[in-house]
């Protein structure tokens, strides 16, 4: 290693920490790790503290450097890496992970804090093998579906509106309807001008209505649109974030950051013990909070009953 890289690795130790992990065993070879954050947000802030939680947990000696893309740069982000080469990348955040898929294919990296990461282009569906893996955000459908039955008994077929973007999701819960004898009925569209006459066609035929994290569809005005349209025809959405709910959806689910990071820290932990990353599977959240309108509850007739109530994260009246 040269004395510029040793020197570097040393002052951001020195900087930002090592793991409570690191073991005094001489025979036992120190990992470095670079964790590199999309940016300085609260989601970003809480998904590396619990990366750095699991970490100082590890079994194995741990150095970690922190990055923030944003307020280094594209360049000077890419530079950094290269000079230190580490055992692995951990990244916050898609822009992050983008970059150094794309820039930096050779480094092994698990990403954490990423929405759809099939549509967002980091995973390809096409490979056969994947040589990434990391903690998405995205909540499992069929965890959906099940908490849209359970505040809304009268859910048979369930709506939802989509894009090209959204489309492999659509594919997956196809799959998963019936399985909770539930019936899906998709609508396609292509633009946002489009999204008056799918909405009413699907108020005519379905019980509620399904949301994903589709920004072809819903900007700002679209979703209050939805929410209008569902309030008159009495068809409760399940809105794919907190905002959605607090503006008028019947509920929504939402996940805590902290976990996402610590559940990336544990793939790393796989990863730097001997295992693939094409055998370490996408990790999901694991700490799911559901938020509720009892407002959008009461304007539809809806009783939520008192128990989902007591354990739901935010209610809003």
């Amino acid at each position: 290693m040269s004395k510029k890289l040793i020197l570097l690795w040393v002052s951001i130790f020195f900087l930002v920490g090592i793991g409570k992990g690191y073991s005094q065993e001489p025979q036992a070879e120190k990992k470095h790790i670079a964790v590199v954050c999309s940016d300085s947000s609260l989601a970003s802030l809480r998904s590396f503290k619990g990366i750095i939680q699991r970490l100082q947990t590890a079994d194995i000696p741990v150095e970690y450097a922190e990055l923030n893309l944003k307020a280094d740069g594209h360049e000077n982000t890419t530079a950094k890496l290269k000079l230190l080469q580490p055992d692995l990348v951990i990244t916050v955040g898609s822009p992050a992970t983008l970059l150094i898929k794309e820039n930096l294919p050779d480094l092994p990296l698990i990403f954490s804090t990423v929405l759809n990461p099939q549509t967002s282009g980091i995973i390809d569906a096409s490979d056969s093998i994947l040589d990434i893996t990391g903690a998405s955000l995205d909540i499992p459908i069929d965890i959906q579906f099940q908490k849209f039955k359970m505040i809304y008994g009268g859910l048979k077929k369930i709506g939802v509106i989509y894009t090209e973007q959204s489309e492999p999701l659509i594919e997956e819960a196809r799959q998963i309807a019936p399985q909770l004898d539930l019936e899906l009925v998709a609508i396609r569209i292509d633009s946002d001008r489009e999204l008056p006459l799918a909405l009413d066609s699907l108020c005519r035929v379905a019980d509620g209505i399904w949301t994903t994290a589709d920004d072809l569809i819903y900007t700002p005005q679209a979703t209050k649109f939805m929410i209008l349209v569902s309030l008159r025809n009495k068809k409760p959405i399940m809105g794919f974030s907190p905002s959605f709910v607090k503006s008028g959806a019947l509920l929504g689910l939402n996940y805590d950051y902290k976990d996402i990071g610590r559940r990336a820290g544990g793939l790393a932990m796989r990863y730097l013990l001997g295992e693939s990353l094409s055998e370490i599977p996408i990790a999901s959240p694991g700490v799911i909070y559901l938020h509720i309108n009892l407002k959008t509850a009461t304007q539809m007739g809806i009783e939520v009953d008192q128990s989902l109530v007591d354990i739901s994260k935010e209610i809003y009246k």
